[in-house]
């Protein structure tokens, strides 16, 4: 049978699987849910602490999305859409679950995050018991249910706990809710430059999916044009319709870049910080917070990639690439955002932050992190030509070693 990858899908069917995360049955997942909600919330102006209130005035923080939403569905998604006039994000219930359990199998071994020594919650010694099991955390990734990520969590192995709740078992809780917002943060890309506004010119009743569903390319779900089938150009062929997809989703990875990283665990004088968690991480060296920003948001297009093998995937860059520009747009950003004396360590962190996520991705299967397609030259040429905001980024984008 032909099968096809749908990235536009229709609004009223995934408002259907619209779930309050306080009726969500396992505690667990509810109360974990919930906060990540919270936290996105805060993090898109949706809802601003009264603390925080003054701050946001001053700055003028943008609120391009008005509606946050859950959907009850096991895989890993996420979609952006106007809905009755509103800008409305709709994360699924897989997303913060999957993860979790990435970044739990991440930190199991001794070899993520070796030396970290000022980071509070890797000081205690670690040697793991026994080795995670990478290949259910595979089977999970592409089939994902509750039961399964219960089941395969038994396999991990101890780590390090305290009464504080401050073991490294505690940092894949903190850094998981990083790459959640991160996700959250790449729709609101969508919103904030345009993207959203021009696809419901043309299907207003359609959501633009971050992870495409491979289908019957018969299915009654889907119009026709709707759907791209796998025998579609490699990279470089695409049609400019395509390419201006592309082109969108790496500027919507750019917005969601420069929200995070400039804040990603710096204290602001401006903002009494409540959460001791947070005001931890504050204190670590550039080096360290270098390495712990490249792998948590190069471990979402890890997890992209995880998701969409064996999938005709065209309306995205490859997962593989998107981890090559945000390895490029990062260097860019801390000539800006870092003083001249912290660039070494930022430079020495980077090379960390690569032997990491290199491990990570040999358990996941993927061997090719830095190697590019052999049409990626041209592919990078018309991507600038059909968005010149790009240029400065994709003319070098290759990792750094």
């Amino acid at each position: 049978m032909t099968r096809a990858t749908l990235f536009l899908v229709e609004i009223s069917r995934l408002l259907l699987k619209e779930i309050d995360p306080a009726k969500i049955r396992s505690p667990r997942v509810r109360n974990e849910v919930m906060a990540l909600l919270e936290l996105a919330k805060v993090g898109t102006s949706l809802e601003i602490p009264e603390d925080l209130r003054e701050l946001a005035q001053r700055r003028k923080v943008p609120r391009f999305v008005r509606k946050i939403v859950l959907l009850d569905i096991p895989a890993a998604n996420a979609f952006a859409f106007t809905k009755d006039g509103s800008p409305t994000i709709a994360i699924t219930l897989g997303v913060p679950m999957i993860t979790r359990a990435l970044f739990l199998a991440a930190i199991s071994g001794a070899e993520v995050f070796h030396g970290m020594h000022d980071v509070h919650y890797l000081r205690t010694p670690y040697t793991p018991s026994k080795h995670c099991d990478w290949s259910g955390l595979i089977d999970l990734l592409t089939t994902f249910s509750l039961e399964k990520l219960y089941a395969w969590a038994e396999s991990l192995p101890e780590m390090p706990q305290t009464a504080d709740n401050d073991g490294r078992g505690d940092l894949a809780i903190i850094l998981s809710m990083q790459a959640w917002i991160f996700i959250v943060f790449h729709e609101l890309g969508h919103h904030a430059s345009g993207h959203v506004e021009e696809t419901a010119g043309r299907h207003a009743n359609l959501a633009l999916a971050e992870i495409e569903e491979s289908i019957a390319a018969n299915a009654s779900l889907a119009k026709p044009s709707d759907l791209l089938f796998e025998n579609t150009p490699v990279a470089a062929g695409l049609s400019e319709s395509l390419l201006l997809r592309h082109a969108k989703e790496l500027e919507a990875d750019q917005v969601a870049i420069a929200l995070m990283y400039q804040n990603f665990f710096r204290g602001d004088p401006q903002v009494k910080l409540r959460s001791t968690n947070f005001k931890k991480m504050t204190t670590i060296s550039e080096r360290s917070r270098t390495r712990l920003w490249l792998v948590t948001t190069g471990l979402v297009f890890l997890l992209f990639e995880a998701a969409s093998r064996g999938r005709a995937s065209t309306s995205h860059p490859r997962p593989l690439f998107r981890l090559q520009h945000l390895l490029e747009f990062t260097f860019m950003l801390a000539d800006t955002v870092l003083p001249s004396a912290s660039r070494n360590e930022f430079d020495i962190g980077f090379g960390d932050a690569m032997r990491d996520l290199t491990s990570i991705a040999s358990h996941l299967g993927v061997h090719d992190l830095g190697v590019p397609q052999l049409d990626e030259a041209l592919y990078k040429n018309r991507l600038m030509t059909i968005r010149p905001s790009l240029s400065r980024v994709l003319k070098n984008a290759s990792p750094k070693e």
